[in-house]
């Protein structure tokens, strides 16, 4: 067990199939986000574990002091503990978390089998991208430390929820937008893991058609998708039912490309 690990039953959960998921979340958002996810593959008897990345501990001023640099170090550790307990590691990322999921997936890591990537942004909305490449550097180069999450000039149709921040960092919103466009366009290319892609119908965030065919046509593995029946970048409002639906659409992803499973990656 690495020490520098801050572990607890909230974060990590031991289980018995020897198999691993480690959740990433996204930007904004805090592990109570994950609550779904981390719940649900910790009865289904996989070690889980959902990193707090640094700066999303609820504290504003730490929150604009860090950036994806540091999350994924902190999602690298993850990795480390886990590959040295299973012999499976599949790995989930929610919005950004998507985004360093890639960047994990092309380190070839031998026990990494697979990555679930969500609402992963690579093409913004229309609304998203005048936001991301004009009122983010204006708002940067006058100094402006935050900006309201649910807004105007951010998300309107964000959800006021336990989880959520109320503001996000303009720094690091624009680190957000750099990494994407410079590191994960590039990332694809070299990832040849199979990748399972849910997106929403229709996202306030996320420009889906162009980001999917994107994916697909760049990636040399295999791909799985799966469209979420919601108008909206946040998945975890589906109603049960299609909640149920996700979560096991997710689990049979997983469950095809597991050794215990055979050898089959039938999609």
């Amino acid at each position: 067990m690495n020490e520098d690990l801050n572990i607890d039953s909230q974060i990590y959960t031991k289980g018995k199939n020897n198999q691993a998921i480690l959740i990433l979340n996204g930007f904004a958002i805090s592990i109570d986000h994950t609550d779904l996810l981390f719940d649900y593959f910790s009865r289904k008897g996989f070690t889980v574990a959902r990193p707090i990345l640094p700066g999303h501990n609820g504290n504003m001023e730490d929150f604009k002091k860090f950036g994806p640099v540091d999350w994924l170090a902190e999602a690298k550790k993850w990795l480390l503990k886990l590959s040295q307990e299973v012999d499976e590691i599949y790995i989930v990322g929610i919005s950004f978390g998507s985004n360093l999921a890639v960047s994990l997936g092309i380190e070839n890591h031998p026990k990494v089998k697979g990555i679930v990537v969500s609402e992963m942004p690579i093409f913004f909305s229309l609304r998203m991208a005048f936001i991301s490449h004009f009122i983010q550097p204006l708002f940067q180069l006058l100094r402006i430390d935050f900006i309201k999450k649910k807004g105007p000039l951010y998300r309107k149709n964000s959800i006021d929820r336990l989880g959520a921040f109320a503001y996000v960092p303009v720094r690091v919103a624009g680190e957000i937008r750099n990494y994407a466009k410079k590191r994960t366009k590039k990332e694809l290319k070299k990832l040849t893991l199979p990748i399972f892609i849910l997106y929403a119908a229709k996202s306030d965030m996320v420009n889906n058609c162009r980001t999917t065919n994107f994916i697909c046509d760049k990636i040399q593995g295999k791909s799985e998708l799966y469209c979420v029946p919601i108008n909206n970048h946040d998945l975890n409002i589906l109603d049960d039912e299609n909640k149920i639906i996700m979560l096991d659409k997710i689990y049979q992803f997983i469950v095809s490309l597991s050794s215990s499973h055979g050898n089959s990656n039938i999609y």
